[in-house]
């Protein structure tokens, strides 16, 4: 074919300028984007959103006492899971809605994502289990599948004096902390893809860190996610959950089909920060 020609359906060929040539080339990067976006998609393996009561989303309710309370709340305008002490009086006050992984070590071959939205009504100076969002996994942080180790990547909510939200990523050699600013909703994400050899952990889609190596300890028990109140000691804050879900990534599938070709790409766009497929990306068409 001559190469200052363009191939068009029905098998016809017409002279192309340089400049349609680029248009031409521009729309191809863009649709191949969009292809690349569309497949890469995440497969949702379990998730909670909203007001929805997480025993009708695949959770098991595991309560130490009875007196603990998990309902239906809306805080402002955003529909939440709220948990906190209610009348419970024991040494026993736990709440944890908890789901176990039927397939644990598929995300670990393609990569995974926990995805937490929550806020914290009230003051909880403790930066412990009282708010927390547990994956207990049978992989380390480098990939490693162990049968008698469990890695927890765990991350612990709470607030200072003023009501501003903390975080915590429970970590075996010394805890990761960082402070807000506000007692507002926040996206709080851990990411794991192969290849790396630390979880990342991002706070509305800015990467905090690449280097989180959760805690471990010895342990048998099946993978699980739980997320609530996992500490029996007692506090008047509430927490409110509008959004727990754990992903694999890519949609299985999507790597076979980019294969080596979408890897560069892949690297750019989601190293530093995880970016929607929705917005644009800039094209050379000089």
């Amino acid at each position: 074919m001559n190469s200052s020609s363009l191939f068009f359906p029905a098998g016809r060929m017409i002279p192309a300028s340089s400049s349609l040539r680029r248009a031409a080339t521009a729309a191809l990067r863009l649709s191949s984007f969009g292809l690349l976006c569309t497949s890469l998609s995440a497969a949702v393996l379990l998730q909670h959103q909203g007001s929805h009561d997480p025993t009708t989303e695949g959770w098991t309710r595991l309560a130490g006492d009875p007196g603990m309370v998990g309902a239906a709340y809306t805080d402002g305008t955003t529909p939440v899971w709220q948990i906190h002490d209610g009348t419970s009086t024991t040494a026993t006050r736990t709440l944890v809605y908890q789901s176990n992984l039927s397939s644990e070590a598929t995300p670990f071959l393609t990569g995974w994502r926990m995805s937490v939205s929550v806020r914290i009504e009230g003051n909880n100076a403790s930066l412990g289990a009282n708010t927390q969002a547990l994956f207990y996994a049978d992989h380390d942080a480098a990939g490693t599948y162990s049968a008698t180790t469990r890695t927890f990547y765990n991350l612990h909510f709470g607030t200072n004096s003023s009501g501003n939200m903390r975080v915590q990523l429970f970590q075996t050699g010394g805890n990761l902390v960082y402070n807000l600013t506000d007692s507002l909703f926040h996206e709080f994400t851990l990411e794991w893809k192969p290849g790396d050899t630390g979880v990342s952990f991002y706070i509305d889609g800015e990467l905090q860190t690449d280097a989180y190596q959760g805690f471990t300890a010895n342990g048998t028990q099946a993978p699980y996610l739980n997320f609530g109140d996992g500490n029996a000691g007692a506090t008047t804050a509430k927490q409110n959950w509008a959004l727990v879900k754990f992903e694999q990534i890519p949609e299985p599938g999507s790597v076979a089909l980019f294969g080596s070709l979408a890897a560069p790409g892949l690297y750019w766009l989601t190293r530093r920060r995880r970016r929607s497929c929705g917005g644009a990306i800039p094209v050379d068409l000089g």
